[in-house]
Order: structure tokens, then C-alpha cells, then sequence
């Protein structure tokens, strides 16, 4: 589940909205796309950190608000997303290099 999480927060940072779900059970994927597009479409009640994960404060029923249980988790994009060269040389899986200093240098 760790993975998945990291996976999540490195596609957040690219401006990717990510969705980790069950996929051993039936959904209606339709539904998922347009709550989560509801979500990406609103902007934060509150200033707290949190607040864009909860989506809108007032009464906005989803199609998917009546489970008891909640059927997946969002995560949001960070807007701006950092560019492709910036993600590449911060999210590097193993930094290599060599530093060679010579008498002549």
C-alpha cells in the first residue's frame, strides 16, 4: 500500500489527479470520473492544508454519497504542477556520480 501512495503523491506533484481503488470489486467507472471531476472543479472551502482532499463544504451530493463506506481515495493535483525536468532530478530512484578533482584542476 506504501507504493501505491508514493505513486499517488509523485502524480500529484505532476498536476495528475490519482484515484486508488479496490479493483477486485465492480464499479461504475463513469461515476468515479465525474465525482472526481466534481472535485478538481471546485476550489478549497478552507485554507487548511487538507481541505482540497475534502472537496466542497457545502451541500453538493455526489453520486456516490449514499455508500456507507467510502469507495476509493482522491488525490488532487498540486497546482502548478513542477516541470518534467525538476520532477526528473528530484524523484530520481538512485543519484550517481562521481566527482573527479585532479592536481591540475
Amino acid at each position: 500500500m506504501e507504493t501505491k501512495f508514493i505513486a499517488a503523491g509523485l502524480a500529484t506533484i505532476a498536476g495528475v489527479s490519482t484515484v486508488i481503488l479496490n479493483a477486485t470489486k465492480t464499479h461504475d467507472f463513469t461515476l468515479i470520473i465525474t465525482d472526481v471531476g466534481n472535485l478538481c472543479s471546485s476550489t478549497p472551502s478552507s485554507t487548511h492544508p487538507s481541505a482540497e482532499f475534502l472537496g466542497p463544504s457545502q451541500p453538493n451530493p455526489s453520486p456516490l454519497a449514499c455508500d456507507t463506506k467510502p469507495l476509493y481515495t482522491v488525490f488532487l493535483p498540486q497546482n502548478p504542477p513542477i516541470t518534467s525536468c525538476k520532477f526528473w532530478v528530484a524523484h530520481d530512484l538512485v543519484p550517481k556520480g562521481l566527482v573527479v578533482i585532479n592536481k591540475g584542476a
